[in-house]
């Protein structure tokens, strides 16, 4: 083999390898409620709680307490949070996204091969996903703890 194609190889593959993007799935508990959604227990690598966010529809009452899961750092989430402060219906819902050099990209589309939320399993699982997905809804009490089991992962 010559020189020059090793070194092409090389460089190829060095290529392929600084191109591949971070891809992220979004968790987020839409609580339309005057309560929070607190994690209990600190966040594992590759999982960070975002503050809670407002709903942009002023008509609607609420906050959205989002969960942003790094693929790179990891595919499967268990995670158990408490309600504080107020009762009220509760959404979860995933959707993708990726960056690359603190760029977005265009989302991706990811798979979830296990969706359990507080010891129910959603019935469409697994599917896949290439924008926002409601996934579950339930109604909560100030108090109750929410138990999330997932596993994430490229669609093939």
């Amino acid at each position: 083999m010559s020189k020059k194609t090793l070194f092409a190889g090389a460089l190829a593959l060095l290529f392929c390898a600084a191109a591949s993007a971070t891809e992220f799935v979004n968790l987020s508990f839409n609580f339309y409620s005057a309560g929070e959604i607190v994690l209990e227990g600190k966040a594992p690598a590759g999982v960070t709680v975002v503050r809670k966010i407002r709903f942009h529809n002023p008509k609607l009452f609420g906050y959205a307490f989002p969960v942003q899961i790094n693929l790179d750092k990891t595919k499967t989430v268990d995670l158990k949070f408490k309600v504080k402060g107020g009762s009220g219906k509760m959404e979860a819902s995933v959707s993708p996204s990726a960056f690359k050099d603190g760029k977005k990209l265009p989302a991706p589309t990811l798979k979830c091969t296990e969706f359990i939320l507080n010891e129910e399993e959603d019935v469409e699982t697994p599917f896949t996903f290439k924008k926002w997905k409601g996934v579950k809804k339930v109604m909560l009490e100030d108090g109750d703890t929410i138990t999330i089991k997932a596993t994430f992962e490229a669609a093939k």
